[in-house]
């Protein structure tokens, strides 16, 4: 999906990878277990259904608003409540944020540095990538 470019009402199945450039919208995707969405920064998805075994690939550059509504959103910067796995990742940019990310098997969350993440729950198979921010 290129700038300019909407969709609607896609479903994302086994081995599926849709992606929304910067510019491009999405609206009511559904992930399946096994497929991708992935959001670039100035990327738009909204009403995003993301079902267990499907990966979310974003940063918090990016607008990702789940639903039902509020059930996950990554928006101005700030993520809350996004689920990692399967090959999913979120990136926190410099001054950006992440709220209660839970990072699953095969999830990453990487921050960077001057990004924070709080209340991050790691489970087995997860990944964690903090890049070091020296004062030297």
């Amino acid at each position: 999906m290129h700038n300019g470019g909407t969709a609607s009402g896609t479903v994302v199945n086994s081995d599926g990878w849709q992606i929304i450039k910067e510019g491009g919208l999405a609206d009511f995707t559904t992930v399946n277990q096994k497929g991708k969405l992935q959001v670039n920064a100035g990327g738009t998805a909204t009403n995003v259904t993301l079902k267990q075994g499907g990966a979310l690939v974003t940063s918090t550059a990016a607008t990702v608003l789940g639903r039902p509504s509020g059930e996950f959103h990554v928006e101005n910067g700030k993520a809350d409540g996004v689920v990692l796995e399967s090959g999913g990742r979120l990136d926190v940019l410099e001054g950006h944020s992440a709220w209660k990310t839970l990072v699953d098997d095969g999830g990453t969350l990487a921050v960077s540095a001057g990004g924070k993440a709080t209340g991050v729950t790691m489970t087995s198979g997860g990944a964690l990538i903090a890049d070091q921010w020296c004062h030297c």
